[in-house]
């Protein structure tokens, strides 16, 4: 009996290669400049009136600028003679710009991001529109296969995957690289996969991205290490142009595209590994690593970011929520590597260094890796039995709660901060009994 296929509304992006013609080439380059004026005007208006210090010694702070407040002051803009250009610009994406930045100070105020910063020309730049689906024009059009875009008018999209419904916003962005491309997010129902019988443990690393509990290697490509060498001489030969001549931009043009070929290769890599861990497995047991402490070691920094590790973590837990698979983090404080999987001694004095080893109690062989994905996978194991999740849960799962197997200490090493400081993590391992939700 065929089984029955399960759907779920999930959001959904997309990133499509876009290619203006001429016309639209040309005003590309106002629109970008109009929103990065409006975003900088807007953001400068925020600080000195929140900094103010006469209302400061009164009030104990500013005013609050918002962008339906900016919105008012960029009529009246549009109105004089200095700034009439404005008023060439489609109104809807300059609204946009400064809901964009409502939205980043939101996020700083509430500890996610770092406090807004001006734009400058050189940087990547994009700009938002806002799609009204009353507009019987742009619904025919969009129904009709094409995409048309306020004042750009009909775009010309590669399609290598069309969304089933009308996106509200589209994000118009250029590169470094100078690629133009097509942001959007629709929600989408989106099929789960069949059951998978398997469970997985990932342990994650720098000399292969991904080691199974299966014994699965997943190799690192090390997309920058390969052309490492071919960064540095273009960098060398951006250095020796004068600033602001055209062959300083030409040399930065070529080094730009190479970078975006280096990302691109990492991205694909990175699909295909996480796509293959959640087709074979219906429960994956990852451990939460601290990535920013380890980004903070010089030695192993640039190896950790080419493996982007953080970016693995976060593609399996969008795909597990997609497709119906269960992903428990683990407490990042268990000793994974330093377990006998075969009969749980802890082998105090293991290094780094110490890749293979023979468990000292039952003489069983080693490979660290594999012993540290195996104990990962019994630790995810744990945390089911404990919270009474049965397989096949549709959504991700994070295991919260439950009580340490051992007093948590910092760690000597303070060379290697691959763990989050105790307490840090709302994962932890139910080792020692059921965990609490």
């Amino acid at each position: 009996m065929p089984e029955t296929i399960r759907m779920g509304v999930h959001m959904r992006g997309y990133r499509l290669r876009c290619y203006p013609n001429s016309a639209q080439r040309a005003l590309l380059p106002r629109m970008f400049g109009a929103a990065r004026w409006v975003w900088n005007q807007c953001l400068r208006a925020r600080s000195q009136a929140y900094a103010d210090p006469e209302l400061t010694a009164m009030f104990g702070r500013g005013l609050s600028v918002s962008a339906i407040d900016f919105g008012r002051v960029m009529t009246r803009l549009k109105r004089e003679p200095e700034t009439a250009w404005l008023d060439e610009i489609d109104a809807g994406m300059l609204q946009q710009a400064l809901r964009d930045q409502d939205k980043a100070f939101a996020n700083f105020f509430a500890g996610r991001t770092k406090y807004p910063r001006y734009k400058r020309r050189g940087q990547h730049q994009g700009i938002r529109f806002s799609i009204d689906h009353r507009h019987a024009g742009k619904v025919k059009a969009w129904n009709d296969g094409r995409l048309v875009l306020p004042q750009l008018g009909e775009m010309q999209v590669v399609w290598s995957r069309r969304p089933a419904t009308m996106p509200k916003v589209v994000t118009l962005c250029i590169d470094a690289a100078g690629r133009y491309y097509l942001s959007l997010a629709v929600q989408e129902e989106i099929e789960s996969l069949p059951t998978a019988g398997a469970s997985l443990g990932v342990d994650v690393g720098v000399t292969h991205l991904a080691v199974l509990s299966d014994g699965t290697r997943i190799s690192n490509g090390k997309k920058l290490q390969r052309r490492l060498r071919h960064l540095k001489r273009l960098a060398r030969a951006m250095s020796r142009k004068a600033k602001g001549s055209g062959r300083r931009r030409r040399a930065q043009h070529r080094l730009a595209r190479l970078h975006a070929k280096i990302a691109d290769a990492r991205r694909d890599a990175l699909h295909q590994s996480t796509s293959s861990i959640i087709r074979r497995a219906q429960l994956i047991a990852i451990e939460d690593l601290n990535v920013n402490g380890m980004m903070a070691n010089r030695h192993l920094s640039r190896a950790l970011a080419d493996a982007s590790i953080s970016e693995l973590h976060r593609q399996l837990a969008y795909k597990a929520k997609w497709h119906g698979r269960a992903l428990v983090q683990l407490d990042p404080w268990e000793p994974t590597s330093q377990v006998c999987s075969a009969c749980g001694y802890q082998h105090r004095k293991l290094q780094l260094k110490d890749r293979v080893w023979a468990c000292p109690a039952c003489g069983t062989q080693h490979d660290r890796d594999v012993n540290a994905a195996r104990n990962i996978l019994a630790g995810g194991l744990r945390l089911i039995a404990g919270t009474g999740v049965g397989r096949g849960a549709p959504d991700l799962m994070r295991v919260e709660g439950g009580r340490p197997s051992r007093p948590r200490r910092q760690p000597v090493d303070r060379g290697h901060p691959a763990k989050r400081e105790p307490g840090k993590s709302g994962i932890r391992a139910a080792r020692g009994g059921a965990a609490r939700t």
